[in-house]
């Protein structure tokens, strides 16, 4: 609006001077009594009333729908100025919400990727331990078992020896000895 006002204020006095200009810019005339710069009187307040009325006329026919045009078309650059502000604040407020969103689920699959590792040790620790027990198990199994097989391998092997050499001295001598 201030803008306006000082466009039609210019411009008034800018028609105001061109009128001036206009008015006193006509040709000198010749005169019997000598050069005359100045027209007649009646001359001069016909041309300064046509002035006067063609400036509020101008300025009503053009330079005020111009103005108007020109206010309008700056309202509407603010307007949109505003607007694409709004908008570059509300992209930001956007990104802002989006790095924090994305940070978050960065920081929850860390933590998941954290606790899942620690379960697969866990995991590895508890199988590892318990096939250990389990191998252990079968060793200690094993040992019995080849304990009782020495045992009986000793407890049966005087008896196969007294055997063995009852059969290797039969077939020395080559009869049958009594047992």
């Amino acid at each position: 609006m201030r803008l306006n006002v000082e466009r039609s204020e210019r411009m008034g006095i800018g028609v105001v001077l061109c009128a001036l200009v206009a008015l006193f810019s006509f040709p000198a005339a010749a005169a019997e009594g000598g050069l005359q710069l100045v027209p007649h009187t009646d001359r001069l307040i016909t041309m300064l009333v046509v002035s006067v009325l063609l400036i509020f006329v101008v300025q009503r026919l053009l330079f005020a729908p111009v103005f108007q045009v020109l206010d309008e078309r700056d309202e509407r650059i603010d307007g949109t100025r505003k607007r694409a502000a709004e908008f570059a604040r509300e992209a930001e407020e956007l990104l802002t919400r989006y790095e924090e969103a994305l940070r978050t689920g960065r920081d929850q699959a860390e933590a998941a990727r954290k606790q899942v590792l620690e379960q697969a040790r866990d995991g590895a620790t508890e199988t590892t331990t318990a096939a250990r027990r389990a191998a252990e198990e079968e060793i200690d199994g094993a040992r019995q078992a080849v304990g009782e097989a020495l045992e009986r391998a000793r407890a049966e092997l005087p008896v196969q020896a007294r055997e063995l050499a009852h059969q290797a001295a039969e077939r020395v001598l080559g009869r049958t000895l009594p047992s």
